[in-house]
């Protein structure tokens, strides 16, 4: 800019510029320009964007399991054995020391029967906050509160009582929430085989110890199914075409078994003599009881026809 004002100063210095006023006003202006141009251009000079901030997508939680609560079943047994010695009783097991309950009214809530099958012992799953601990009791199992229940168990020798038990829990396993599972409608709160069983069965333990695949841990205590006779209500079936089942389910009677499709949907299969079978039993009461089934009619609506794709009329 000084260097421009120089320049002027010379022109009207110059005698001969002087003499000629038009000439040096139009110098002078062209002169005058160009240091305006030049200013202007600094001026319009943009200054860089702001860069947007980059934003790191949260991940999504994942869905809670409604069925972490739930005991192991290694601190239920251990449980229930603190019971055994109160009362000085034995409770049923299965071949590999599993306790079997009897039925169900809720996750919370079952009956399990003496290890002769005689007498029924209802059983309540407590939070820790609801009563103070026995003695001996260890802090990290499940506190149970007892109540000794009826006698007379099996057919045709049954209790009021222990049959109300059993038809109670059909009630609860057929039920408008596995219609709505059929039908696709509601999905599964958790999206897996084992979310199927602990969601339509009431079994108050988690189904497979800590650590252990569900599937594998039912597979392995299944035993092959020679006779279908030999199934009741709430038994776990697992099936396909060959040696190795493919699908796991439950089975709910007359040859019917819901299984897992999708998170959106389970399915009704009609056992067929090619399909092999295994079976693992959760629930005693069924079997013993000789329970009359009232539900299946409303299961029978949604059974598929044997290549599994359409529904029958």
């Amino acid at each position: 800019m000084s260097a421009v004002r120089r320049v002027l100063e010379l022109f009207a210095q110059h005698q001969s510029w002087q003499a000629k006023p038009f000439w040096t006003s139009l110098v002078l202006a062209c002169m005058l320009s160009l240091a305006g141009c030049s200013t202007t251009e600094v001026r319009q000079t943009q200054a860089p964007q702001p860069t947007a901030p980059v934003v790191t997508p949260v991940p999504a939680e994942p869905a809670p399991n409604p069925y972490r609560d739930l005991p192991e079943v290694a601190k239920l047994t251990r449980a229930l054995e603190q019971v055994e010695a109160e009362y000085g009783v034995q409770f049923f097991r299965n071949q590999n020391g599993i306790p079997l309950p009897y039925s169900a009214r809720a996750r919370d809530n079952f009956t399990i029967a003496d290890r002769t099958g005689n007498c029924l012992y209802d059983i309540r799953l407590l939070p820790p906050e609801s009563r103070r601990r026995r003695s001996g009791d260890a802090p990290d199992l499940p506190l149970l509160d007892v109540t000794p229940g009826p006698c007379g168990l099996s057919y045709p020798d049954i209790a009021p009582e222990a049959g109300q038990s059993v038809a109670d829990m059909e009630s609860l396993v057929v039920s408008p929430a596995l219609t709505a599972w059929l039908e696709g409608s509601t999905p599964l709160p958790v999206c897996s085989r084992e979310g199927m069983i602990q969601e339509i069965l009431p079994v108050p333990y988690r189904v497979a110890p800590a650590g252990e695949d569900p599937e594998e841990w039912l597979w392995r205590f299944s035993e092959p199914l020679t006779d279908p006779l030999d199934l009741s209500f709430g038994d776990i079936v697992a099936f396909g075409h060959e040696s190795e089942p493919s699908q796991m389910g439950i089975y709910t009677g007359h040859g019917l078994v819901i299984y897992y499709q999708d998170c959106q949907q389970a399915r009704i299969h009609r056992m067929e003599m090619e399909h092999a079978y295994r079976a693992y039993r959760l629930f005693t009461g069924f079997s013993w009881a000789a329970h009359a089934l009232s539900g299946t009619e409303l299961l029978k609506r949604y059974t598929l026809e044997s290549n599994g794709q359409a529904r029958q009329p």
